[in-house]
């Protein structure tokens, strides 16, 4: 069963650079890997460019992307307000502050 999240960066002007992702969306599961393996923004702006996520693993080169890797259309990252973001209906959200370089 999935549980969905999306993955995003705070830019300044308060806008928010995401992606879907479809497994292990929970604290334990997509949150875990993102505070270990996913703590600079520039790992945070690498993981994002690639499309929406089926399953994030430690490394860009061990996830599973559906654009990278079902060379599947309208699967790129997208931009919205951080309110917009906020009042999304996922079941968890995770959001890097590319200025505190935290999540």
């Amino acid at each position: 069963m999935s549980t969905r999240s999306y993955i995003g960066r705070l830019t300044e002007d308060k806008q928010v650079f995401f992606v879907y992702c479809h497994f292990d969306g929970y604290p334990s599961g997509v949150g875990t890997t993102l505070r270990e393996y996913y703590d600079r923004p520039e790992d945070v702006i690498k993981l994002l460019s690639f499309s929406d996520i089926s399953v994030l693993a430690p490394t860009v080169e061990q996830s599973f992307f559906y654009g990278r890797g079902r060379k599947e259309p309208g699967t790129e990252q997208q931009q919205i307000t951080y309110d917009e973001f906020m009042s999304e209906k996922i079941d968890y959200r995770y959001l890097f502050d590319e200025y505190s370089e935290e999540w």
